[in-house]
């Protein structure tokens, strides 16, 4: 067999398993802004899908970094393709945007979603939040909001 045959072979065996080649993928770098000053961590989510959107074990992939004026959390390898990401300010350490509810619901932590979607009433959509990653690289930018 061929070198070309084989490369061809393996590439034609690995795309029903979402395995993308150097061409395909890239880099996602997402930036956070507007984080206060409080303890926690950032955790940046990855969805690829609004199945379990906005639930930690719907993420494609997950990143947590330390808080600061500007927080980048870098996803390497991401196929092109529709995604959205979600942002949390997480205060607590359970992974997870913590709602207070009363006198109203309200949010406890900051937190945004891509292409920095406000909800009116309840939580943002996949729909809203979706935009198109465009290998080599990219970058977003997330206002948290408290």
């Amino acid at each position: 067999m061929s070198v070309r045959r084989a490369v061809i072979f393996v590439m034609a065996l690995c795309a029903p398993f979402g395995i993308a080649s150097g061409e395909d993928a890239g880099t996602l770098r997402v930036v956070a802004t507007g984080i206060e000053n409080r303890p926690g961590k950032i955790v940046i989510r990855l969805y690829g899908s609004a199945d379990h959107w906005l639930e930690p074990e719907g993420a494609l992939r997950t990143v947590v970094i330390d808080p600061s004026a500007d927080a980048v959390g870098v996803f390497e390898n991401v196929p092109g393709g529709r995604y959205a990401v979600s942002v949390v300010h997480d205060e607590n350490g359970n992974q997870k945007m913590d709602l207070g509810l009363f006198p109203l619901p309200h949010v406890l932590e900051g937190g945004g979603v891509s292409n920095d979607v406000r909800p009116k009433l309840g939580p943002p959509r996949f729909a809203d939040a979706v935009f198109e990653f465009r290998p080599p690289e990219q970058s977003i930018t997330i206002t948290l909001r408290y």
